[in-house]
């Protein structure tokens, strides 16, 4: 296998096949998700976090999206996690909006107020969520 910084890689393999020989449940997810891990991480605004040359201000807003986005999904599964299905994989180990919290007491200092926009596609969250109760 090709290791991550090789340009030139067999037909089907990324820079990231080799994580996914390892052992462990990300190499099982990398295997099935390859071809998209790859078009994320090629992402310009990916590429420019690597490169560390971004908005403070826009990541400071990508971690409050990111942390609603988590919360979100954390209540859900939170409130299933009887479900069999959902025990096979529950972990709260790997909840991420606690974490994503905690990055943003120093990146809130960068924040920007949030546009309307942004804040109608998380009211319609609400009205879901409320509908669901």
């Amino acid at each position: 296998l090709l290791g991550p910084c090789s340009e030139a890689r067999a037909p089907g393999m990324t820079k990231y096949t080799n994580l996914a020989t390892r052992k462990g449940n990300c190499s099982f997810f990398l295997q099935k998700t390859g071809k998209e891990h790859t078009a994320t991480m090629e992402n310009p605004f990916m590429q420019a976090i690597y490169a560390k040359n971004y908005d403070r201000g826009a990541y400071a807003a990508y971690l409050v999206s990111q942390e609603r986005l988590f919360s979100e999904l954390e209540k859900l599964v939170d409130a299933k996690k009887d479900d069999p299905i959902i025990q096979a994989v529950y972990d709260e180990k790997l909840h991420r909006a606690g974490n994503i919290a905690d990055d943003r007491k120093y990146w809130d200092q960068f924040a920007v107020e949030d546009s309307k926009q942004d804040r109608k596609y998380w009211d319609q969250f609400a009205v879901e969520d409320s509908k669901q109760d």
